[in-house]
């Protein structure tokens, strides 16, 4: 697993598959059962069932999983450090953690060597943060409407 980056994902998927399926499966287990009775009096077989059924009720779950998992893997910065050999296969956080602000001055002028020592490791940081999170704001949204109907799926009771 040296100089590839399955070791990231290797790292990865056994930590979050049991926390997938323990999540699919305490959302599975919460739908209603007579909506399989029905597709079974219907005569839908078990895949049709998951198909058809089960699988168009869990979008709302799919997309907290699908939303836990992007921001884990985008904000991991501790495992790309520990399990990459090589920068061409860090992690974005773990990339931004690395860059060094470096000011060659050997071509800059006085007033511009001035001007860059007016900038301070605050502004750099402000702007990796800002970098870093771009992404997944602009994943969100399309993602939320998946949570206000598993919000008002899990608030109806039978």
């Amino acid at each position: 697993l040296l100089y590839t980056p399955w070791a990231l994902v290797l790292a990865y998927t056994t930590f979050t598959i049991p926390f997938t399926v323990w999540l699919l499966n305490g959302y599975i287990n919460d739908l209603p059962l007579s909506l399989e009775e029905a597709a079974m009096v219907d005569g839908a077989g078990a895949w049709y069932i998951l198909a058809r059924v089960v699988v168009p009720l869990s979008k709302p779950v799919l997309a907290t999983i699908a939303l836990f998992t992007i921001v884990t893997q985008w904000n991991d910065f501790f495992q790309g450090l520990v399990l990459s050999t090589g920068e061409k296969y860090y992690p974005l956080q773990t990339y931004i953690k690395q860059l060094i602000f470096q000011v060659d001055t050997s071509t800059m002028t006085a007033e511009q060597i001035k001007q860059a020592s007016m900038m301070s490791n605050t502004t750099m940081n402000a702007a990796k943060i800002f970098i870093s999170m771009v992404p997944v704001l602009c994943i969100y949204p399309f993602l939320q409407k998946y949570f206000v109907s598993g919000i008002t799926l899990g608030g109806v009771k039978e």
